[in-house]
């Protein structure tokens, strides 16, 4: 089998591209691989979870709550041979950061060297591994067939041990009593080894020279000789919520027999619905959605509204931080986010059941009390500049702007945003915005599904939904103005540095947006793909890939669906391939398709469906969208039925109407040498 030998020594890369727009520095540590063949290889796979676990977490930690030269830190393991592995922790860094950005990072790692890691942090990794594992249990009988196939895999090529999760778990509860922070602490020094590692600097060209191998070694010994003070963590001991609620009652159920759904209604106005659902054992996911989002907003204040939700899910709640609630309810286990788009505000997540009653006052905090982190602002601002940074050196993100901008009419609510605007997005706007939106409890519908007792639910409604504010306002989106284009529109770009091209040609339709006429146009997608495939990648091949995506398909502001024909290639191939295209959809409107692709198509849909509907996120998604769109709930059942019903005249009638001489056609094509530039403007 293969091995890399030993290097001995430090080695040192930096790899610069005009296209690398982020700044990123690895430190990768080759280690044995680690194969799971005995109890005695599993306590070592512990031991290695352990550590990566919770130097993640401390990083993670530091960076939600400290203004540093880092915008993100990865710590793991991948394979590198069949017999090593590499044990890396990377991190993305501030533009003109770097050198900062490389002592912080060599500063926490030195920290844990010199100190160790502190015992409540390895308590809380064991409690929430045996928590994983117990989960894994109750849900093995929805466990996927990769996951089995995977460990079988492991088993032939790698010798792992195939000993199923009961096993497991038990084995765990064992092996994880005998682990203790030494044992930790030394495998920590293990992925640190200066003698045997590599050291690699990713960046835009400036960065070339900026750091050398000679510089980095004596920045690292700098950090070695230095006394650097140990860590604090402790886990807190309060409650979420310290007053009491005063609740409301339930005065409307409606059954929905057909479906195995529940609607309550409460006195504040609070509508929700439950569906018991035993797709993953003791877990279930929920979703609350009320109209208008940002589409009342001004322009003035449209960005701090736009990133107000990452503002909310980087706060606390109540009297705890985020730190706090993710280091006492894992978001692996519970997680609730806000999201707030042009049409509505809503949130989401989901739970193990254990946690049922500590997610309704997770939800009862983001309409009380958020606490808000005082350094969010300036993280927000620095990653979207970061995001702006990384646009700018990748010519094929700027192509992907400015055909937005093209299909949105450079609409002021829709453009791109600048440097300008993201120094105006301030957390005055950010709070009165979220509390402006989340005042009233009363328009909100909640949507539960998943392992749950619905009389054990109902008091949680009651005591929790129940307290939400009430203003009895009925809100709905507002209408700006946002339109797409619907003309003939063909551009070009010469930016591209490869020497290949990427184009897009989208058509946009108007259509009754109804179940089936969604169907209609999946089906014709599916179609149109295959088609595409076989005649110009397969038969042809004039395309490196070339596919059809839904590119867009709304309801509001009005109904509509954009089919997005994509594909790369040689840039001499351009207009051939686009002759092509247009055989292709000619075929189609006329009917000249096999059968068996309509056939296939139809029971692709189908087959996607009979599996989504058993998950728990899918029904809630489809549960809440149905009764949003005033669409039949019942027909959320019957999607197959409807899906079998579309025949070949369907899909010729919605080619006819989708593929007419009016679409937007762009082209990033490779940027044209010096030569070319000036002789083109001679003329």
């Amino acid at each position: 089998s293969a091995s890399v030998p030993k290097y001995n020594e430090t080695q040192f890369a930096t790899i610069t591209d005009p296209e690398q727009g982020a700044v990123i520095f690895r430190m990768l540590n080759r280690q044995p691989r680690l194969f799971l063949k005995t109890g005695v290889n599993y306590k070592d796979y512990l031991i290695r979870d352990f550590t990566e676990d919770i130097f993640q977490k401390r990083m993670d930690r530091i960076l939600r709550e400290q203004n540093t030269p880092l915008i993100s830190v990865k710590a793991g393991a991948f394979e590198l041979s069949d017999n090593e592995e590499f044990y890396h922790v990377s991190a993305h860094i501030k533009d003109d950061d770097l050198l900062k950005g490389i002592k912080f990072l060599l500063t926490e790692v030195e920290k844990v060297k010199q100190n160790g890691f502190i015992e409540n942090e390895l308590q809380l990794a064991k409690k929430d591994k045996l928590l994983d594992l117990e989960i894994s249990v109750n849900q093995k009988n929805s466990q996927k067939s990769q996951d089995i196939l995977d460990e079988y895999k492991n088993h032939f090529l790698f010798q792992d041990a195939v000993i199923g999760i009961d096993y497991e778990f038990e084995l765990a509860k064992q092996i994880i009593k005998t682990i203790n922070i030494e044992d930790v602490n030394k495998y920590f020094l293990k992925f640190y080894q200066p003698d045997d590692r590599v050291i690699l600097i990713k960046g835009p060209e400036k960065y070339q020279d900026l750091v050398t191998k000679e510089m980095f070694l004596n920045i690292e010994n700098e950090i070695i000789k230095s006394k650097i003070p140990k860590s604090d963590f402790a886990l807190v001991n309060k409650s979420l919520i310290n007053k009491e609620l005063t609740g409301s009652k339930i005065i409307k159920e409606i059954k929905y027999p057909n479906l195995d759904l529940t609607e309550l209604r409460l006195a504040n106005g609070v509508k929700v619905f439950l569906k018991p659902n035993k797709y993953k054992e003791k877990e279930f996911s929920f979703n609350a959605k009320s109209p208008g989002g940002f589409s009342y907003i001004p322009l003035s204040k449209l960005y701090s509204a736009q990133n107000a939700h990452r503002i909310i899910n980087n706060s606390g709640l109540g009297n705890f931080t985020r730190n706090e609630i993710h280091d006492l309810y894992n978001p692996d286990f519970i997680s609730i986010a806000a999201s707030i788009s042009e049409e509505r505000e809503s949130l989401y997540g989901r739970s193990i059941t254990a946690y049922q009653k500590e997610l309704f006052e997770l939800i009862y905090l983001h309409f009380e009390e958020i606490n808000y982190n005082p350094i969010a602002i300036d993280k927000l601002k620095v990653e979207l500049k970061e995001s702006l940074r990384l646009v700018d050196a990748d010519p094929k993100k700027r192509f992907n702007i400015k055909f937005a901008d093209t299909y949105f009419k450079s609409h002021p609510r829709i453009k791109s945003i600048t440097d300008k605007d993201i120094d105006e997005i301030n957390m005055e706007d950010v709070k009165n915005f979220y509390r402006e939106r989340f005042q009233d409890g009363s328009d909100f519908v909640f949507t539960f599904v998943g392992d749950f007792q619905i009389d054990e639910f109902k008091g949680l409604i009651e005591k929790y939904l129940g307290s939400l504010p009430n203003l009895g306002r009925k809100e709905k989106y507002v209408d700006d103005g946002v339109r797409v284009e619907r003309g003939l529109v063909q551009f070009e770009v010469y930016e591209n540095l490869e020497d290949q091209s990427t184009h897009y040609r989208a058509y946009v339709n108007s259509f009754k947006n109804n179940i089936k006429n969604r169907f209609k146009v999946f089906v014709l997608q599916a179609i149109l793909n295959r088609m595409l495939h076989e005649e110009i990648r397969e038969k042809s091949n004039l395309v490196y890939a070339i596919y059809a995506q839904n590119y867009d398909m709304t309801k509001k502001p009005e109904e509509k669906y954009t089919l997005l024909i994509n594909f790369d290639c040689s840039p001499n191939n351009k207009d051939k391939i686009f002759t092509e295209i247009n055989k292709i959809l000619e075929k189609i409107k006329k009917g000249d398709f096999p059968q068996h692709y309509l056939e296939d198509a139809i029971k692709s849909q189908v087959t996607n469906y009979m599996v989504n509907r058993e998950s728990n996120r899918w029904l809630v998604d489809a549960i809440s969208r149905y009764y949003e769109d005033n669409e039949p709930l019942q027909l959320i059942n019957s999607i197959d039925v409807v899906v079998k019903s579309i025949n070949k005249n369907d899909i010729k009638r919605i080619a006819n109407e989708t593929f007419k001489d009016n679409f937007i056609q762009a082209s990033l094509m490779p940027k044209r040498s010096e030569e070319h530039t000036s002789e083109l403007q001679s003329h």
